[in-house]
């Protein structure tokens, strides 16, 4: 599921070895008492566990698709062809 979803978005994605949504909060809360930043925080207080990276053809594969879906869905008045898609 990771590696469709690093696919997907042509992004790598890393998984936190200590990660929960109690995690991000804490890492929210320290952002504004013990550290000056968010980055700073996160950057303290993870540990990546894994990365897992793109694959270039696949990923390239599926900005293709997406950009034939955005133009049947101008093609039949859904959107309109000015707006910015991703």
């Amino acid at each position: 599921m990771v590696k469709i979803l690093s696919d997907v978005f042509g992004l790598p994605i890393y998984n936190m070895k200590h990660g929960s949504g109690a995690a991000g909060s804490a890492m929210l809360a320290a952002s504004k008492t013990y550290f000056y930043s968010v980055i700073e925080a996160v950057k303290a207080m993870t540990q990546v566990e894994k990365e897992v990276h793109p694959t270039e053809s696949i990923a390239g594969e599926y900005d293709e698709l997406y950009s034939q879906f955005v133009r049947l869905l101008q093609e039949k008045g859904y959107i309109s062809n000015d707006s910015k898609h991703a």
